[in-house]
């Protein structure tokens, strides 16, 4: 295993364990509310807002999660019944569009964040920063698990060019 999978990994298990943090912030936040409301009579100002924003941030985390776990939806009738060399290539094409899309949300999601860091939420009085941050931080995070699943596919390739350089059909991983 290799030093950039590694850290993948790493970060990886600390997205899932964030994740779940924040979700359960986010669920005792919800039922706070509801309990003021239905049951005190009262409602909370900031519970609705402040449960949004961990909810971007749940979804921004998990969309990094995701693509570390191949998780997100794909249609793969065609590549499955490539050769595994082509179904290599292909899957590294894939995930070279899939960091150019990292790219630009690391740049333009810090450059939006940048521009709306002197507006503050209505309820909690919070930087607009730190909500929008979540997608360049998802961005960076997206892009640490697509060149840890290049650098295995290229590896891959390289064993299927052995491979057929030396007489072999299979590979095995």
């Amino acid at each position: 295993m290799s030093v950039l999978t590694k850290i993948s990994n790493k970060i990886n298990d600390c997205t899932k364990f964030i994740g779940f943090i924040l979700m359960v912030i986010m669920t005792v936040i919800i039922v706070l509310q509801v309990f003021y409301r239905y049951i005190l009579g009262s409602s909370l100002s900031w519970s609705e807002e402040l449960a949004r924003y961990l909810f971007i941030w749940v979804v921004m985390l998990g969309a990094a999660y995701g693509v570390k776990e191949s998780f997100h939806v794909a249609v793969s009738i065609v590549i499955d019944r490539l050769p595994s060399k082509v179904r290599t290539i292909v899957d590294i094409l894939f995930s070279a569009m899939l960091g150019l899309v990292g790219i630009v949300m690391v740049k333009y999601g810090y450059m939006l964040a940048q521009t709306v860091a002197i507006q503050l939420s209505p309820a909690t009085r919070i930087s607009m920063f730190w909500v929008y941050i979540s997608v360049p931080v998802s961005g960076l995070l997206i892009i640490v698990h697509i060149l840890s699943r290049m650098e295995e596919d290229i590896r891959i390739l390289k064993k299927v060019d052995e491979r057929m350089n030396t007489g072999g059909n299979s590979i095995s991983n």
